[in-house]
């Protein structure tokens, strides 16, 4: 019985992904590289509160109900 593989399986890279490789692979100096991680992450948190705010509206959700999760005992 052989044991399942740990190794992730091999994906072919998306545009964006290549993009980003090229442009890690020229000289840029550290500064450039923390602006352009903070430009990622600021992006990505944006996308992240923006899907956060259309499930709380769909959900219907108030301050209240999550103050009332944030107490219940799991």
């Amino acid at each position: 019985m052989s044991s399942p593989s740990l190794a992730p399986k091999s994906k072919k890279l998306n545009s964006l992904q290549l993009s980003l490789l090229r442009l890690f692979g020229q000289n840029i100096n550290e500064n450039q590289t923390l602006e352009i991680r903070k430009i990622m992450m600021d992006y990505f948190d944006g996308q992240l509160k923006s899907e956060i705010e259309n499930v709380v509206k769909e959900k219907g959700y108030y301050e209240s109900d999550f103050q009332k999760m944030l107490s219940e005992k799991s």
